[in-house]
């Protein structure tokens, strides 16, 4: 519900009902007004609570919040409830007032960066676009993303054009040259490589073409999230990586791709195993243990965790009976070409009672008869 700083977190879990039966989203918006009347510090915060209990007992409880303050009069007529009155922060509008593309749409870091250097170099800038939205629309949004100083935007649906076809960047080449008569180079960048490319240079204009930072994840796609969040994952990561900012190393990429969810993954297991055998205490060992440990502790803050060092001999003589290839993987296997005896080996490992077992000739014949080793 909503929470308000000055009411004490009121009208909070009563926030539907708040001027009482039945639910009255009039009177409530009614009554938060006249109860703030006069204060200044009108801070609240829209917060939402989930808990789930699975069929195990497991139980998962999670908060949400959405800060902001609460307007002298009510604005808009988008959403519900109290959004005419609620203003989140980083903007100067009701939630009624935003549509959702205003509130969830954000700047390419990128070209944003882009836009402002040629800005300063005093370019001439126009925005074309095809989007279906009215201009209004279009105009928030670009200026809540720090788009602002443009010289004019071109909407299709109010020329009843596109760019698709080229029709719109004749209106774009007749604007610029009212303003700039000497023949103006217009440049146009997109990344759509039909419509802004071209399209574009058909029409006469150099074209600039950015690739869309979605191309870049297809061989990342996550098929095994549902559409809205594997699409919400996918945009994450794109934006981030792909956007031409900056550069990563194959290894940040790697971790921010995958290892996010791996250890979020990984640490959902050890929560439920941990609360099936009612375990008191969580022990991360060295090395890799230390960044999930970090991951847990945000995850599961309430839990006793601690991190603590072995040595990998140690942990993989301790696990050899639940991950024997493992351990002869990281002790056997990898010592091949080192001129070293089986029984050298198991030595060093202070295994010698595996020697009889593992070297007996016996053995050896069973597992890899002659007619097996082929040319080596």
């Amino acid at each position: 519900g909503l929470e308000v700083k000055a009411l004490g977190g009121a009208p909070g879990v009563h926030s539907a009902r708040y001027a009482g039966e039945p639910c009255n989203t009039p009177a409530n918006n009614a009554l938060l007004l006249k109860n703030l009347e006069g204060v200044k510090d009108r801070a609240a915060r829209f917060t939402c609570c989930c808990a789930l209990i699975d069929p195990s007992g497991e139980e998962l409880v999670v908060h949400g919040h959405c800060p902001g303050h609460i307007a002298e009069k009510q604005a808009g007529v988008e959403g519900f409830g109290y959004d005419p009155l609620f203003i989140p922060n980083g903007h100067d509008k009701s939630f009624a007032e935003l549509s959702a593309e205003v509130k969830y749409c954000y700047a390419n870091p990128f070209m944003l960066q882009v836009f402002r250097i040629l800005r300063s170099a005093g370019k001439h800038i126009i925005i074309t676009t095809d989007m279906y939205l009215p201009r209004e629309t279009i105009e928030q949004i670009l200026s809540e993303n720090g788009y602002d100083g443009y010289e004019k935007i071109f909407l299709s649906c109010e020329y009843d054009v596109s760019k698709c076809g080229g029709k719109l960047y004749r209106q774009v080449r007749k604007h610029m040259t009212n303003v700039v008569p000497e023949s103006p180079d217009v440049i146009h960048v997109g990344d759509n490589e039909s419509s802004d490319i071209r399209f574009a240079k058909k029409e006469g204009f150099s074209a600039r073409w950015y690739p869309n930072v979605n191309r870049n994840s297809l061989e990342y796609r996550t098929y095994d999230l549902s559409p809205i969040i594997g699409g919400a994952y996918r945009g994450l990561v794109n934006n981030r990586l792909y956007n031409g900012l900056q550069s990563y190393t194959r290894n940040f990429e790697y971790g921010f791709v995958y290892g996010g969810l791996f250890a979020v993954g990984y640490c959902a297991f050890i929560h439920r195993y941990v609360k099936e055998h009612g375990t008191e205490k969580i022990l991360f060992l060295s090395r890799d243990g230390e960044i999930l440990q970090r991951a847990y502790s945000i995850l599961y803050p309430q839990e006793q965790t601690d991190y603590a060092y072995i040595s990998r001999i140690a942990a993989g003589k301790w696990s050899s009976g639940v991950a024997t290839y493992d351990f002869l993987r990281k002790t056997v296997i990898h010592k091949v070409g080192a001129g070293k005896t089986l029984a050298q080996i198991l030595t060093a490992m202070e295994l010698d009672t595996l020697i009889p077992v593992i070297c007996s000739e016996t053995v050896i014949e069973r597992r890899f008869p002659p007619e097996s080793y082929g040319d080596t």
